[in-house]
């Protein structure tokens, strides 16, 4: 690729006093996203005054000589930061260094044991295959391994059973985990959360399940 000819941007950046510059950026999702462009004096004041289009000049310069990751991947999001622009010591060039911080998704996982009645024991064993909580909806589901009637009673009890769970789940602490948590949370019994035939109940009533939560992890960018 042909690089932009800066002769005409460090002219401007003479005449008009400038001592460094700095390029804003954030970057993710397959896309630039805001950008914050600003001149500074030698005494490290901001030159507001108008630059007669250096300032665009720049932004096109640092385009074309610093690489930026945009591209996302479930587990890369994207980068934040700063590009620092000087002149050089040869007063015709200028030179540009990035420094950012890179945001990445990671999931952990951890094993809950979540205290039971003794009816909604004595149930789960009876009728429960297995029991999912995949984002969507404000509780669990329970997916039965044989017919039976939902009375008024057994509704009540797997209700109120469900949202215990669930906010038990959202409040157990991840072990090993890293990050700053995100709201996607799953939680389920057995392996996945296609599982069937995979409820666990301990002798002490406790039922076994896994936690799984997503975390985005700040590291400083290569």
């Amino acid at each position: 690729m042909h690089k932009i000819d800066q002769t005409e941007a460090v002219k401007l950046w003479k005449e008009h006093g400038v001592y460094s510059a700095t390029f804003e950026f954030s970057c993710g999702g397959d896309s630039m996203n805001e950008t914050t462009l600003t001149l500074y004096d030698s005494k490290d004041v901001e030159i507001k005054k108008d630059t007669d289009g250096l300032n665009q000049l720049l932004e096109d310069l640092v385009y074309d000589n610093v690489e930026f990751y945009e591209a996302s991947d479930g587990h890369y999001q994207g980068e934040f930061g700063e590009v620092h622009i000087t002149l050089d010591d040869d007063e015709e060039t200028l030179t540009f260094s990035k420094t950012s911080t890179s945001e990445i998704c990671e999931s952990f996982s951890d094993t809950g044991y979540f205290k039971l009645t003794e009816k909604e024991a004595a149930f789960l064993k009876e009728y429960a295959s297995s029991i999912f909580y995949d984002n969507f909806g404000s509780t669990a589901e329970i997916r039965y391994k044989k017919d039976l009637i939902l009375t008024n009673e057994r509704t009540q009890l797997t209700t109120e059973f469900l949202e215990k769970l669930h906010e038990f789940a959202e409040d157990l602490d991840i072990k090993d985990a890293q990050g700053e948590p995100q709201d996607s949370l799953q939680y389920y019994t057995g392996d996945d959360v296609t599982q069937e035939n995979s409820v666990e109940i301990t002798e002490d009533n406790q039922l076994v399940f896994t936690v799984s939560r997503q975390y985005t992890i700040y590291q400083d960018s290569e």
